[in-house]
C-alpha cells in the first residue's frame, strides 16, 4: 500500500468508529423507550462524549474534538497541505509525533489557516507523541 492509501484507510477507520458509536448510542435510546434489556448496557460506560459539540471531555477537563486528522507517513509538504485543508473543512484535531518527522508541516499548515482567518490557535487541538528515547527530556523534546 502506498502512503496515500494508508492515510485514507486511517481516516475511514476513524469515521467508522464514530459511526459505530453513534449507532450504539441510538440503540441505547431505543432500548430505554421499549424497556427491553440487552447484554450491552451503554450507560455502564463513562460517557464523556458530546455529539452536539463533537468533543470528548478528557480526564484533565480539556475538551478534545472527536474526529481528527492523522499525519503519519506524510512528509512536511503533504502534512502542511493536509492540515490546512482539514482545518478548512472543519477538522479541529491534528495528530502528529516526533517519529513522523513532519511537525514542521503541521505548523506550516496551521499557520496558513490562522493567517487566512480560518481558525485561531485556541480552536485547534494538537496531539503529539515523543519518542521513548526522549522521555528523560520530555519538556525540551516538546519545544
Amino acid at each position: 500500500m502506498n502512503k496515500k492509501t494508508i492515510a485514507i484507510l486511517v481516516i475511514v477507520l476513524i469515521v467508522l468508529g464514530v459511526v459505530l458509536f453513534l449507532l450504539f448510542n441510538n440503540r441505547k435510546e431505543d432500548e430505554s423507550m421499549n424497556h427491553n434489556s440487552s447484554n450491552v448496557n451503554i450507560s455502564d460506560f463513562d460517557n464523556n462524549f458530546n455529539f452536539e459539540t463533537r468533543t470528548v471531555t478528557l480526564n484533565s477537563g480539556y475538551e478534545m474534538p472527536i474526529l481528527g486528522l492523522g499525519t503519519w507517513t506524510q512528509n512536511n509538504e503533504e502534512t502542511a497541505n493536509s492540515v490546512y485543508y482539514a482545518l478548512t473543512y472543519g477538522y479541529r484535531l491534528i495528530d502528529t509525533a516526533q517519529y513522523y518527522g513532519n511537525e514542521e508541516g503541521v505548523g506550516a499548515g496551521l499557520k496558513r489557516a490562522i493567517d487566512e482567518g480560518i481558525v485561531t490557535r485556541e480552536e485547534v487541538f494538537i496531539t503529539t507523541k515523543i519518542m521513548s528515547s526522549s522521555y528523560n527530556n520530555a519538556y525540551s523534546s516538546i519545544d
